[in-house]
């Protein structure tokens, strides 16, 4: 659905620029923005992982745009343009953006019984049946993040190490280890 969608979107956009063209051209151009659409948003993916974000911000957006040198001064002259659209062509955008959202919302995600992945999920529905978890979800987490893994795969470290900050004791140890150190070696030598 979402690929007729994109090919709807494609046509009213050649219509506004009163360019005709025939289903293969259309379907070409298709491909040609898919492939594109898919290599900006991994590149804007790439960018927002090594930010170590887990949502692309404005200035992800503007590195993207500047490693494709893309101006934004041609996007803000497509958007007056689109203003400017005959109201049959500005109707046909927005029944394509409802359409879209409705799309959207009605996808679902169901597991589907003869995927070779299914059985890891069944397990795991399974298993939160038969043992149900302890700890509830946290309110600050969002609903878009997965639930946290079944009680039984972790439990949480009871207690960290603490951290020697005073110089001195470090010092200190770590001659002891050099001692045992050489005193190993010694050993491995008679």
């Amino acid at each position: 659905p979402m690929e007729l969608l994109t090919q709807r979107a494609i046509a009213i956009q050649l219509k506004s620029l009163n360019i005709d063209f025939t289903d293969s051209a259309l379907e070409d151009l298709f491909d040609l923005v898919t492939t594109y659409m898919h290599g900006l948003l991994e590149g804007l993916q790439k960018i927002t992982q090594t930010q170590r974000r887990s949502k692309a911000s404005p200035k992800d957006l503007k590195l993207l745009l500047r490693e494709h040198n893309i101006s934004t001064g041609e996007l803000e002259d497509e958007f007056i343009r689109y203003k400017k659209d005959s109201s049959e062509i500005l109707n046909a955008k927005k029944e394509l953006e409802t359409a879209a959202k409705e799309t959207f919302e009605n996808t679902t995600d169901d597991i589907d019984p003869q995927d070779p992945s299914f059985v890891f999920f069944a397990v795991d529905q399974d298993l939160t049946k038969l043992i149900p978890p302890q700890h509830k979800r946290i309110k600050s987490i969002p609903r878009w993040l997965p639930e946290f893994p079944p009680d039984h795969t972790y439990r949480r470290t009871p207690k960290y190490l603490d951290r020697l900050t005073d110089q001195k004791v470090v010092r200190q140890k770590v001659v002891e280890e050099s001692k045992l150190g050489e005193q190993a070696l010694e050993n491995l030598i008679k």
